[in-house]
């Protein structure tokens, strides 16, 4: 009667044990698989975009102009920049 009682225990006991290991193991690879994909695009970013350095050409972008209308920096290519810069003092 003791026995069966003791063996009971010890069913129910490794039974808990091997449903711990399991749920260890699932979280174990789904921290493995996180770190991995946020190293993936960690390295992904760091490689791919980079800031333009002197004597590179600036990045195409468009905008809206006051009447509405795209306005895009590639119309431009070619014709003559003016840049204006206003530095305001209050006095």
């Amino acid at each position: 009667m003791r026995a069966d009682l003791e063996r009971k225990k010890e069913k129910k006991r490794s039974r808990e044990q091997r449903r711990l290991r399991r749920r260890r193991l699932r979280w174990g690879i789904a921290l493995g698989v996180l770190v991995l994909l946020s190293a993936g695009i960690g390295y992904y970013v760091a490689t791919a975009w980079r800031p333009p350095g002197p004597g590179d050409p600036a990045p195409d972008f468009a905008l809206p102009d006051q009447d509405g209308r795209t306005v895009r920096l590639a119309d431009f290519r070619g014709k003559q920049e003016v840049a204006l810069f206003f530095y305001m003092v209050a006095d």
